[in-house]
């Protein structure tokens, strides 16, 4: 679907402060703005924290100290408020609690390998 050239000169005429605030950083190839919340890329967010790959700031993500999103098309994008947060030392990591499906997998990988090694112990005597 494709809208007409007068329909987006109409649309943007008529556009609040906020939304020409929005599009003016879409076309200088900022931050895109998602309910009023800044989302950069992790190579952004890399620079911000001074950082030499966007796989830390991936890992950091997966550590919870910073928030990550996920776009429709799969990819992962940081809060920049995340980042300031970070940076100004106010991130909080609660501790990471093993969730119940989690449990289950390594008790019973447990059992299993209990029970492997168990008959190796046979085969061998």
């Amino acid at each position: 679907m494709s809208i007409k050239k007068e329909d987006i000169i109409g649309r943007i005429l008529t556009a609040t402060p906020d939304q020409l605030t929005n599009i003016d950083s879409i076309l200088c190839g900022g931050a895109a703005y998602v309910e009023d919340t800044a989302i950069i890329t992790q190579k952004d967010a890399a620079q911000m924290l001074g950082k030499r790959h966007y796989t830390t700031v991936s890992r950091m993500i997966g550590k919870g100290l910073l928030k990550g999103v996920r776009t429709p098309s799969g990819l992962l994008r940081v809060s920049r408020q995340s980042v300031n947060d970070y940076l100004k030392g106010l991130t909080v990591v609660a501790p990471r609690r093993p969730t119940e499906i989690q449990r289950a997998y390594y008790k019973d990988l447990s059992v299993k390998m209990q029970k492997r090694n168990h008959t190796t112990k046979k085969k061998g005597t």
